[in-house]
């Protein structure tokens, strides 16, 4: 398959607000036309014609039936993929696992005694796939489709271990019972400045927490540009400039990356926006969020965080680096944010979440999951981690990700 296209670097300024991820429990085969039915609908706003929409039911059914026949408690997950809009779909499950993935993609390969002919025909009519599994702990498969009226891709797609084009992925789902969910992400561009992304957790879930978290991201383009002047973040070495910032972690316990520049910080500094959001939330239920600069010029992260929000790098050997957040809410009462910084090396992966997970997760001891792509690492670490009783949003990207198209 030719390589993808590098989307052009969008206008300084854009703004993605991801919408939250369509889930479908595989409870039992009914579940299956379910799955279909959803898909259908979204294909169909998205813009997809009726032949690429044959092509995503086939998928979904191949993939739903997978869950429903081989697992217990699986989900398929379908939503618009944040780079360009196409749609994209994932099943995840906690079932036996493939000890043969490559196997397994064989036409005709069964393990159930049907056709055998369903990740054969997932990678046939999706633009790409990837597919991780582990014995005893389960699967999780990722097909992607070419956006609406694009020229579809050779047939065969990708497997693994080539990777889609995917670099930035973002997975938002309500609480259980909930149609609004009180998690929001935003990624806004900042031309040569790089990127800005803000998690925010509103205060409890249902629709209040949502008011609050949708204010945030809404907010953050206007708090940018009256933050922008250079100069204003943080002084090499990680702490906030004229600030004591007490755990402030430059570097990780792992080899220190080359020396990054050390001029001044491009674009807002992020303890600075969490000051300005404090004062913007004071009429909502309020809410915990971090904020996460990614400088490509400098190859360096800055970020400040206030409240349970989790902001991990993780590179691809040894431990992660985590951010030093501080108790507070936002619109409520909060302490001095504090800017931390950190040199990023090739291969490191910047990994967002909110309480709705369990900060547990362990990436070290699974090398294999390090090397999939974001949107199967963030699936992984939704399945294994969620607590089940509050919205869960997790981010995952390369860093640094390319600017959004």
């Amino acid at each position: 398959m030719p390589p993808s296209p590098v989307p052009e670097p969008a206008p300084a300024g854009s703004l993605t607000v991801p919408e939250p991820t369509l889930r479908v429990e595989m409870d039992d085969p009914s579940s299956v036309h379910e799955a279909r039915r959803v898909a259908g609908r979204l294909a169909t706003g998205l813009g997809y014609g009726v032949v690429e929409r044959e092509r995503i039911a086939i998928v979904v059914s191949e993939l739903a039936s997978n869950v429903v026949k081989h697992t217990r408690g699986g989900s398929l997950l379908l939503q618009p993929a944040l780079r360009d809009g196409s749609l994209e779909v994932l099943a995840l499950d906690h079932g036996p696992g493939m000890a043969d993935v490559r196997r397994c993609l064989r036409d005709g390969y069964s393990t159930g005694g049907g056709l055998g002919a369903g990740l054969g025909a997932v990678r046939r009519q999706s633009a790409g796939t990837s597919i991780f599994s582990e014995p005893r702990e389960g699967t999780v498969v990722h097909a992607r489709f070419a956006p609406p009226g694009a020229p579809r891709p050779a047939p065969g797609g990708a497997t693994l271990p080539d990777r889609p084009a995917e670099d930035l992925t973002v997975l938002r789902l309500p609480a259980t019972g909930e149609t609004a969910c009180g998690d929001a992400v935003a990624v806004l561009t900042l031309g040569g400045a790089g990127t800005l992304l803000l998690m925010v957790d509103g205060l409890g879930h249902g629709p209040a927490a949502a008011e609050a978290a949708e204010l945030a991201t809404a907010v953050l383009p206007e708090l940018a540009a009256g933050l922008a002047a250079p100069g204003t973040g943080t002084a090499p070495g990680g702490r906030s400039a004229g600030r004591s910032a007490p755990g402030a972690a430059a570097e990780r316990a792992t080899p220190p990356a080359p020396a990054a520049p050390t001029g001044p910080a491009a674009g807002p500094s992020p303890a600075r926006l969490l000051s300005a959001l404090h004062q913007r939330l004071r009429h909502t239920r309020g809410a915990a969020a971090v904020i996460a600069h990614l400088d490509p010029a400098r190859s360096v992260l800055r970020a400040a965080g206030i409240g349970n929000v989790v902001l991990a790098v993780q590179p691809a050997q040894g431990r992660p680096w985590r951010l030093v957040g501080r108790p507070g809410t936002l619109g409520r009462q909060i302490p001095a944010p504090t800017d931390q910084e950190l040199r990023l090396n090739p291969g490191d992966r910047l990994i967002m979440h909110t309480d709705g997970l369990n900060t547990r997760w362990n990436l070290t001891d699974r090398p294999a999951l390090l090397r999939t792509p974001p949107p199967v690492m963030a699936t992984v670490l939704l399945r294994d981690h969620t607590r089940g009783r509050d919205d869960a949003t997790v981010l995952v990207a390369d860093c640094p990700p390319r600017e959004a198209a």
